[in-house]
């Protein structure tokens, strides 16, 4: 939400593809009679152009790039692995 009313003047009037691991979102658009909290926020996003496409986690290599270890690159050390536990 905070996405989309920061860069509303860039996004109104064009079509965005939402993708994303947030499986409830794309039942929130779905949904027959929203209350509270969801109705306000599809009340927000009506004035937007978009589809909510989900795509799990484990299929999401791109995100959080930034927020991820640098691979090391030392040729001592073993080759990157893609997903690391949270524990490391």
């Amino acid at each position: 939400m905070f996405g989309f009313k920061y860069y509303r003047h860039f996004l109104v009037g064009k079509h965005l593809e939402l993708r994303t691991d947030h499986d409830d979102l794309t039942y929130l658009l779905k949904t027959p009679e929203p209350v509270g909290q969801a109705a306000r926020y599809l009340d927000t996003l009506a004035e937007f152009d978009f589809s909510v496409l989900h795509r799990p986690g484990a299929q999401h290599c791109n995100c959080d790039a930034l927020s991820r270890r640098p691979c090391s690159q030392d040729t001592e050390q073993p080759p990157c692995r893609q997903y690391r536990p949270v524990s490391e």
